[in-house]
Parts: C-alpha cells; structure tokens; sequence
C-alpha cells in the first residue's frame, strides 16, 4: 500500500472518532498551507521520539507551508486555528516536535512555534517538544 493511502486511511479513522483532525489554508482557491493534528494515542511513537507528549494535548503532525508563502503569517494562523480548535474541544494543550534553525521538519521549525506562544516543554539538541497552554490565554 502507498503512503498516501496508509496517510488517507489514518485520516478516516482518526476522523471517525475524534472529528477534524486537519486544516487548510487557501489562496486564490490554492492550498498553500496544510496542518495536521490529533490526539497522540493515534499516532506512531516515530511522530514525537524521544519525547513523551502529554496524552491529553491535540499533536501537530505536520505543518507544512508552501515556500513562496512562507513570511507572510500563514503558518502562524494555521496555529492560531489549531489553538482555538483544542480550546473549543475542551483539550488543555497543543504540543509538537519542531526542529530548531530549520523548516526541514514534518512541524516545522521551533520559531514558528515562539513566535505563537508555545515554549519549550522537553529540550533536545535538534528537535524539542514545544507546547501551548490554551488553559493559560488564548492569545494566540
């Protein structure tokens, strides 16, 4: 099986249970942005290694932004959106795996993350687990 229909399938099942679990951003009717997210009992270990994030928070699989789009704030919505999505579902945080000083990461890179409120959970030399509080503001 594909990659895309082992990814198509994941995304029905989790949907299934939890509801969206996705969001994307459009330009001129073009997707230039995409988030994905869900709780980390549905995802492999390979997602968040070596962290162990917080069962209860909504984990950003991916976010990924579309280079000629990339500056303009569209990352920074996308996580203003998966923010709002935990808080009206009740989920007390968002955390991810980003990368530092690059963007080559299913995440994305860890000053996406500061810049929109989250902060250092667990540190790692290349890869630390960032997390927001939506309990603490919802400012972002």
């Amino acid at each position: 099986m594909e990659d895309s229909e082992r990814k198509k399938e994941w995304l029905a099942a989790v949907a299934a249970e939890m509801g969206s679990v996705g969001k994307v951003a459009y330009f001129n009717d073009k997707a230039v942005a995409w988030v994905h997210y869900s709780l980390p009992k549905y995802l492999r270990k390979e997602a968040y290694a070596p962290h162990k994030p917080d069962p209860e928070a909504l984990f950003i699989c991916c976010l990924v932004v579309s280079e000629e789009y990339q500056g303009r704030g569209t990352g920074e919505k996308l996580l203003k959106a998966v923010v709002r999505e935990a808080e009206k579902r009740g989920i007390p945080a968002v955390e991810t795996v980003a990368r530092k000083g690059s963007a080559n990461n299913p995440a994305g890179p860890v000053e996406l993350y500061l810049r929109g409120g989250f902060s250092v959970k667990q540190d790692h030399s290349d890869f630390p687990l960032m997390r927001y509080s939506v309990q603490k503001s919802s400012a972002i």
